[in-house]
């Protein structure tokens, strides 16, 4: 082979080995390239699944108990879609962190989570999640009663939202913008909005959509005074409620009906509507639709002059608001506390990385307020409520022993009040190190003395025998008001749990360097399992004396209180069935 063929033949293997190697990388980037983006798919839809289980979860069982565990899930889909940079997670899982903060009454959260979603969505361009997240912030305006600042919100909803032609979507958009209108005294407005909403819900066959429009044009029209003209939309949306067998729509068609009836001095018709209303309530077990029947129902009685009638719904009406108001507050309270769950959980989180140990305490003690205003200041505010109320209306036609009754239930529930708002008072002053601390020697015998006669009354009511033996060593070093409530708390317990023709032993004693106050009785003693959890505020809960004496579930977290305060020891020894021995020990005077 001649030299020039030699030197060809080497440079065309030189560029095919060229060749080669970029072959082989091209093919090596395209793999490579292909494997991420299959492993990008995967987790995009991995992502797309755990949203779709949230949102299922959220619609059919949210609830308080589940807060913390959904938005824990949608941060944990936040995070994920921000490493991968998936715009559609990222907005889903801050629409589902808005709506659950909503849920729960933290209304400044769920906006800035709804604001952070309407960002994303500006980076996808969707128009339509864009005007979701306008209208959820003018839903929260409208629940604040801003209501000038929800129908901003709500006029930029629907400004990108009749671009979409989902008529559904708008038409819910309107009626949230007529329902601001009346809100704030403008009916024409507020008719304006709902005529075009039910319009477009007429146009899709939206029945119970059809219903609602219906109910709120009725209420525009009574706003302005046209009484006959709200009366007919209301009655439309009875029979359309009707026809659909959508009981709910149809109690609620029925209280607007009843009402307007009532306001036109029609009670013949009011109280025929109102009791099949109040049939149909019971069997949807709406209190809420009930209690406005009961009410409609008491007024006709009461305008016809039928007493007794009245009376009967008028206690109906009572006892329901009181469990309604009671079931509301509870609510409120409770998601009071998840609130505060969920912001303690970001604190301690901070606590971990500021090492801030003053923090616990001071969440310790909110966790303690919010359970002693659950279960001790709602009952006595009911009683006192519902009882004044009722005295209020119906004084005249009661006789002399039932107002008498009735003034006693009022007498008790402020007395329990006063007492509370004493031992809370004086529990917070001990939290925040404010109460003073005056330590004395002191005589436990006069102490207890001045309980037992200033307790006699209920000790002779009960039948109850008391014995008291103490020695000479009865002197000790503490801060004498303390004790005072201390001893007052405990024998006034003993009292509580004793029964009639009961026993209760004290004794003064001097043991292994303290003195020993010991209170026995043999009364209905402690379970096992409530004894370990007897000071513990998050527990504590008024349990009812065998007389059904009512307490304020306070007392015996004062005693610990107290107690530690003086640097005091309390045991408790219990056999229910048979009896309690309290043993507070005190440091030697």
């Amino acid at each position: 082979m001649c030299p020039n063929l030699k030197d060809k033949e080497k440079e065309l293997n030189t560029q095919i080995s060229f060749i080669t190697k970029d072959l082989i990388s091209i093919y090596a980037d395209t793999i490579f390239s292909l494997s991420k983006k299959i492993k990008l798919d995967k987790m995009k839809k991995e992502i797309d699944k755990a949203v779709t289980e949230l949102k299922t979860e959220m619609n059919n069982n949210f609830n308080g108990k589940n807060f913390q565990r959904i938005s824990e899930t949608a941060n944990n889909i936040l995070h994920r879609s921000e490493e991968i940079n998936y715009l559609k997670g990222k907005y889903q899982s801050l629409s589902i962190l808005g709506s659950a903060c909503f849920n729960i009454c933290d209304y400044e959260k769920a906006q800035k989570y709804y604001l952070r979603s309407i960002s994303i969505a500006e980076q996808m361009k969707d128009n339509k999640k864009i005007a979701w997240g306008l209208n959820n912030i003018g839903i929260i305006f409208f629940t604040l009663e801003d209501y000038k600042k929800a129908l901003i919100y709500y006029e930029k909803a629907l400004e990108l939202k009749l671009n979409t032609k989902y008529n559904g979507s708008i038409a819910t958009t309107l009626s949230n913008i007529g329902l601001a209108y009346n809100m704030i005294n403008q009916p024409d407005k507020a008719l304006e909005y709902f005529k075009k909403s039910l319009d477009l819900n007429e146009e899709s066959n939206n029945k119970p959509a059809l219903c609602r429009e219906l109910n709120n044009i009725g209420l525009a029209w009574q706003k302005k005074g046209e009484h006959v003209k709200a009366l007919d939309f209301f009655d439309r949306s009875y029979k359309i409620s009707i026809k659909e067998k959508n009981k709910k729509r149809t109690a609620t068609a029925l209280i607007y009906i009843a009402n307007q009836h009532l306001k036109q001095n029609d009670s013949e018709i009011a109280l025929k509507k109102a009791i099949e209303g109040e049939k149909l309530s019971i069997t949807l077990h709406s209190n809420m639709h009930l209690l406005h029947f009961y009410d409609v129902i008491h007024k006709v009685y009461k305008i016809s002059s039928q007493c007794d009638k009245a009376y009967e719904y008028l206690e109906k009406f009572m006892t329901l608001k009181e469990i309604v108001y009671k079931e509301d507050l509870q609510n409120k309270i409770f998601d009071m506390q998840i609130k505060y769950e969920s912001e303690k959980k970001e604190k301690e989180a901070e606590l971990f990385r500021t090492k801030n140990a003053e923090l616990s305490e001071i969440n310790s003690a909110k966790d303690k307020f919010f359970k002693i205003i659950h279960h001790d200041l709602l009952n006595p505010f009911t009683a006192i409520s519902s009882t004044s109320e009722f005295l209020y209306k119906y004084y005249d036609k009661l006789d002399e022993s039932k107002k008498r009754n009735h003034i006693k239930k009022i007498h008790s529930s402020s007395e329990k009040l006063l007492k509370l708002i004493d031992n809370l008072f004086s529990w917070v002053k001990a939290q925040s190190g404010e109460i003073e601390f005056k330590p004395e020697v002191i005589d436990l015998q006069d102490i207890v003395e001045n309980n037992l006669q200033l307790l006699a009354n209920n000790i002779i009511a009960k039948e109850i025998e008391t014995e008291s033996k103490y020695s000479k060593n009865r002197l000790v070093y503490a801060d004498s008001n303390m004790t005072d409530t201390v001893i007052r708390n405990i024998i006034a317990n003993a009292i509580k749990f004793t029964h009639h023709e009961g026993k209760i032993d004290i004794s003064v004693r001097k043991h292994r360097g303290m003195i020993h106050l010991k209170i026995e009785d043999n009364g209905v003693g402690i379970k096992k399992s409530r004894l370990a959890r007897l000071f513990k505020i998050s527990e504590s809960v008024s349990t009812p004396g065998t007389d059904n004496e009512k307490g304020t579930g306070l007392g015996l977290i004062l005693v610990k209180e107290f107690m530690d305060l003086n640097k005091g020891i309390i045991d408790v020894k219990s056999t229910p069935g048979k009896g309690t021995v309290f043993t507070l020990k005190f440091i030697t005077a």
